[in-house]
C-alpha cells in the first residue's frame, strides 16, 4: 500500500492495487468516517459496516446459545430422545458374550404371515433360496485346521441356515471381535434357557448381548412373548419377557429383529419396573429388620 498526499479537507490517500481509497476525516471525530473509492466513486459509511458486523455477531451468538439450549434443555419429548447422555452408561463395561437367536424355519411360513411376491429376501445379506456351494476337501481340511481339528458335516456346513448364522456372526465380529459368540439357529426353549444361563454364569457381572431374529415364527404377542420351537421342531413355544430376563440377567443389550418389536420393549419396561419395585420392597423390609444387604 502506497501513501499519497491528500487534498484540502481530506486526509492521507492510500492506494491498494488498482483502487485508490480516500478517507474523509473532516467530518469530526464525533461523526462516523466515510470511505470513498476513486476507482468506482462509491462511498461507504463505516457506521453501517460496523452496525452490520455487530448484528452478525449477535445472530451468531444467539444461534450458538440456541444450540447449547437444544442439547441441555429439550422443549419436547422428541428432543429428549436425541440426547445421548440419557442412555450412555457412566461405567465402562466389556461385552463378554453374544447370543444370536435366529428363528427362520426356512421353507415354512408362520401361520399369521402371508408373504407378498415382491419382498425383501436377504437374511444377514444371504439369500436363503440361493443354492449353497459345496466346499472342496481342501477347504474343509483348512477349516478343520483353523478350528483345532473340528470335524464337520459337509451337508450341514453349507445349508442356508448355517450360512445366515455365520454371516450374522461376522457382522457382529466387526463391532467386537473379542466377545464369545454362540449361534442359536431355530433353537428350542430348552436350548435357549440353557445357553442364556450358561453365558450369564461365565460373564458374571459383565455385559451380554442378545440378538433375536423372528422372521420365521409368529409375531410377538401383545404381552411381549417371543416364539421359539419345541425339541421335536413341531410346535411354536412362547417365551415371556420375564423368563428371558431371569435367564440372561443384567447387564444385557437386546436387539429385536422382528415385526411388532415394540410389544417386547413395552413388556421389558413393565417387567423391569416390577423387578425394581420388588427389590426396593425387599431392601426396606431388610432395613426394618436390621439386616444389611449388599
Amino acid at each position: 500500500m502506497t501513501e499519497v498526499a491528500g487534498g484540502e479537507g481530506l486526509g492521507p490517500r492510500h492506494t491498494s492495487g488498482v483502487a485508490e481509497v480516500i478517507v474523509d476525516e473532516s467530518r469530526g471525530s464525533h461523526k462516523p468516517a466515510v470511505i470513498t473509492t476513486t476507482a468506482t466513486g462509491a462511498s461507504i459509511d463505516l457506521s453501517e459496516v460496523i452496525s452490520n458486523s455487530l448484528q452478525s455477531q449477535h445472530v451468531s451468538q444467539t444461534l450458538l446459545e440456541s444450540r447449547k439450549d437444544f442439547h441441555t434443555h429439550p422443549r419436547s419429548l422428541a428432543l429428549a430422545h436425541l440426547q445421548l447422555a440419557d442412555w450412555r452408561t457412566h461405567e465402562k463395561l466389556r461385552t463378554a458374550g453374544a447370543l444370536l437367536a435366529v428363528c427362520l424355519n426356512l421353507g415354512t411360513d408362520p401361520p399369521d404371515l402371508v408373504r407378498p411376491k415382491e419382498r425383501a429376501r436377504l437374511e444377514a445379506w444371504v439369500d436363503p433360496d440361493a443354492p449353497m456351494q459345496v466346499p472342496t476337501p481342501e477347504e474343509l481340511a483348512l477349516e478343520a485346521a483353523n478350528n483345532a481339528g473340528a470335524q464337520r458335516n459337509v451337508a450341514r456346513e453349507r445349508t442356508p441356515m448355517k450360512a445366515i448364522g455365520e454371516s450374522l456372526q461376522r457382522q457382529f465380529e466387526h463391532i467386537n471381535r473379542h466377545a464369545k459368540y454362540r449361534q442359536l439357529l431355530d433353537c428350542s426353549m430348552e436350548d435357549l434357557r440353557k445357553q442364556c444361563m450358561g453365558f450369564r454364569r461365565a460373564a458374571k457381572e459383565e455385559r451380554l448381548l442378545f440378538y433375536y431374529n423372528g422372521h420365521g415364527v409368529p409375531r410377538p404377542t401383545t404381552g411381549g412373548d417371543i416364539w421359539v420351537f419345541n425339541k421335536q421342531f413341531t410346535q411354536y413355544i412362547p417365551v415371556s419377557a420375564m423368563d428371558l430376563m431371569s435367564w440372561i440377567g443384567t447387564p444385557c443389550v437386546y436387539v429385536w429383529d422382528c415385526a411388532h418389536a415394540m410389544n417386547i420393549v413395552h413388556a421389558f419396561e413393565k417387567n423391569a419396573k416390577i423387578r425394581d419395585f420388588e427389590i426396593s420392597r425387599i431392601r426396606h423390609a431388610a432395613e426394618a429388620a436390621g439386616i444389611k444387604l449388599p
